[in-house]
């Protein structure tokens, strides 16, 4: 393993190397809890008192949609292949649109609990699940709610769910005083639902699915983690969580998404290490491709454009990606070198876009991070490339003005 740690880069301006995720301008400083992608234009935004957003435009613009409500709007959902759009939150509030969001209508809600977890197969046919042991079932679209009966005891907080078909799906639950942790599975629409056994013990944060593994992400004793099931959740084995995440730093895990069999996408907040990180070897190692605290995250149908809110409860922001948040290194010349090498970083100081150069001469790993003067890493990028050489572009904003190092291990 060749490391080279190199140069200074001076920065004179605000620039944040932000991968390929961009920063979009809001109407309102409400803070957002949920964020649900339509389609590459159109994305719908929900949070407090009543807050709902909508841009048709890619983001260009924003508008604030009538909602009909003050309530805490929490999650959010819209079926692929559909046009109906969910929100849910305190009290049991549901909102619906019919038409991608362009307008909400008020849902007969079956309780009065806090909503927290939502999943709808298409337009009309879903579940919803809150405090209390409260779990929902509409084949209707909300016009009616069939109450389900989970094995788990009347005070679970059911935090999370998934699924994978009409039938088939998890929801992830909580009871406290004693704290136990649980994850019951259907495979018959909610009909009956099973306690998996081996469940991780932890406070549940989300829990997805993807054709291949089942993820479940949790938290216990300060300390957060990601576990994989190849079998239903039957059992289960550690992965490892991104850099930074850990009981000590204070960092924790906000959000996964993992429909693409081969890129997971990791949203996190804290003091050491917010941001997004993606890996692509089921969490053997990730790659940051955002630095800040994020509340959620959606990625599109073809997992190129995607979307993400920003935990900060009076300075809210939206971030977006048309890419899948790649920052790719792209080939700079045909000629094999004949030993390794990185080079200054040009133009220095530049606003607001750098280039960084370097050279391998075999087919490697190639691993590139750039830290403070306080020797926090701000970012990463992580890439299997060919002997070659390479130039890496840096663009971003929100970044502080001052000196930093940037190294690369191949």
């Amino acid at each position: 393993m060749k490391t080279i740690s190199y140069y200074v880069i001076f920065i004179f301006i605000n620039i944040q190397l932000n991968s390929q995720w961009f920063t979009q301008s809001l109407p309102t400083n409400t803070f957002l809890s949920t964020v649900t992608i339509i389609d590459d234009n159109i994305c719908i935004a929900a949070g407090n008192t009543g807050t709902i957003l909508r841009t048709t435009n890619g983001g260009l613009n924003w508008v604030i949609q009538n909602s009909g409500t003050f309530e805490y709007l929490l999650e959010s959902f819209h079926p692929f292949n559909g046009t109906a759009v969910y929100i849910i939150g305190v009290n049991g509030i549901i909102r619906k649109s019919i038409n991608n969001g362009s307008s909400w209508l008020a849902v007969t809600s079956p309780t009065s609990q806090y909503l927290y977890a939502i999943h709808f197969s298409d337009d009309n046919y879903g579940f919803i699940a809150g405090d209390n042991n409260t779990i929902f079932k509409t084949t209707n679209g909300g016009n009616n709610w069939i109450q389900l009966t989970s094995p788990l005891p009347s005070n679970a907080s059911l935090s999370s769910m998934d699924f994978i078909d009409y039938y088939t799906g998890w929801v992830a639950g909580t009871t406290n005083q004693p704290a136990v942790y649980y994850l019951i599975h259907t495979t018959n629409g909610g009909a009956s639902w099973d306690i998996l056994p081996n469940t991780p013990q932890g406070y549940s944060i989300d829990i997805g699915f993807n054709n291949q593994f089942l993820f479940y992400e949790h938290w216990l004793n300060a300390s957060y983690t990601i576990h994989r099931s190849t079998n239903w959740g039957n059992s289960w084995t550690q992965v490892n969580v991104p850099p930074g995440v850990d009981s000590i730093s204070g960092d924790g895990i906000s959000r996964i998404y993992c429909r693409n069999p081969r890129k997971i996408w990791v949203a996190t907040s804290g003091n050491t290490s917010p941001g997004i990180f993606l890996t692509t070897n089921y969490g053997q190692s990730w790659t940051r491709q955002l630095y800040g605290d994020i509340n959620d995250i959606d990625i599109g149908a073809t997992f190129q454009t995607g979307w993400a809110t920003n935990l900060v409860t009076f300075n809210n922001t939206i971030y977006k990606t048309t890419n899948g948040g790649i920052t790719s290194i792209e080939p700079n010349g045909s000629e094999t070198p004949k030993g390794f090498a990185l080079y200054q970083n040009y133009p220095n100081p530049f606003n607001p876009v750098t280039n960084i150069k370097f050279e391998i001469p075999k087919d490697v790993n190639v691993s590139i991070k750039i830290y403070d003067l306080l020797g926090k890493e701000v970012f990463s990028i992580n890439e299997f490339k060919k002997a070659g050489s390479y130039e890496v572009q840096f663009d971003g904003a929100n970044f502080a003005s001052g000196m930093y190092f940037y190294q690369i291990t191949a």
